[in-house]
C-alpha cells in the first residue's frame, strides 16, 4: 500500500497570522522583575511584622524571638542583592536607550518617567500616607498641636521612591559621562582581537571583593539604617548599587 505525501498548502490558503507588536517584551527580564518585586514586597512585610529595619509602618505584634530571627534572616538575604539586581537590570538598558534617543531625548525621557512619579510621591502621596496611618490608628488626622500645612510639609519625603530617585540621578550621571567622553567614543576603535567574552570566575570574584571592601569602608561612617536626607539614601547600600 502506497501512502501519497500530503498535498502542499499554498500560502494564500493559510489564515492571516497575527503581527508581532513593535515593542515585544523580553520575558526573561519580566520574570526576573516579578521574582524581585515579590521578594521586595515580602522584605517590607517582614519589617512590618517583626524584622529589624526601618519602614513607614510597623505592626504592633507580640514579641517573638523565633519569628523575629527568621524574618530578619530573610530580610538580610533579600536586601543583600534584590535592589542591586534592579539597578543592574535598569543600567543594562541605558546604553542602547542613549544610543537610540541621543542625550536630549534620553534625559527628557528619564525626567518624565522617573522624575514626575518621584515628585508626585514626595509632594502628595507620602504626606497622605501618614494621614491614612493616623486614621488607621484611631488618631486625629492632623495632630492638635500642628496646622495642616505644618503637618504636610513635615512629611514631605520621597520615602520608598528613593529607589526611583537614585535611578534618575544615576541615569543623569551616565548621560553626563557619555557627553564628556563623546569625542573619545567617536575615535575609531582598535582592531578587535576576538569576540568579547563574559567575565570569568576570577574577574567576578575580584569585583565582588572590591564591592565588599568599599562597602565595609562606607559603613564605618554610614552604618545600616542611617539615612542621608533629603535624598533618603541609605549610603551603606549604595556602593553596591553604583557598582
Amino acid at each position: 500500500m502506497t501512502i501519497s505525501p500530503p498535498a502542499r498548502i499554498e500560502a494564500a490558503s493559510l489564515p492571516p497570522q497575527p503581527r508581532l507588536a513593535a515593542k515585544s517584551r523580553l520575558l526573561y527580564i519580566d520574570n526576573l522583575r516579578i521574582v524581585l518585586i515579590s521578594m521586595v514586597v515580602l522584605l517590607h512585610l517582614g519589617i512590618t511584622y517583626g524584622s529589624s529595619g526601618d519602614f513607614t509602618y510597623k505592626e504592633q505584634v507580640p514579641e517573638n524571638v523565633a519569628s523575629a530571627a527568621v524574618l530578619t534572616l530573610y530580610t538580610t538575604i533579600a536586601q543583600a542583592f534584590t535592589l542591586a539586581f534592579f539597578m543592574l537590570i535598569s543600567s543594562y538598558f541605558n546604553p542602547p536607550a542613549y544610543d537610540r534617543k541621543g542625550p536630549g531625548a534620553f534625559v527628557k525621557d528619564k525626567l518624565k518617567r522617573l522624575g514626575i512619579p518621584t515628585l508626585f510621591y514626595w509632594a502628595v502621596l507620602n504626606p497622605l500616607l501618614f494621614i491614612v496611618i493616623r486614621a488607621w490608628q484611631g488618631l486625629p488626622l492632623i495632630p492638635p498641636d500642628q496646622s495642616f500645612l505644618a503637618f504636610w510639609t513635615h512629611h514631605l519625603s520621597v520615602g520608598p521612591m528613593w529607589f526611583v530617585e537614585a535611578l534618575l540621578i544615576y541615569s543623569l550621571i551616565y548621560a553626563l559621562w557619555r557627553l564628556a567622553t563623546a569625542r573619545r567614543d567617536a575615535a575609531p576603535p582598535p582592531p578587535a582581537a576576538g569576540e568579547a567574552r563574559a567575565p570569568g570566575n576570577g574577574a567576578m570574584a575580584l569585583f565582588a571583593l572590591g564591592v565588599g571592601l568599599v562597602t565595609f569602608v562606607v559603613r564605618l561612617a554610614w552604618p545600616v539604617d542611617r539615612w542621608l536626607e533629603p535624598f533618603h539614601f541609605q549610603l551603606a547600600q549604595h556602593a553596591q548599587y553604583l557598582a
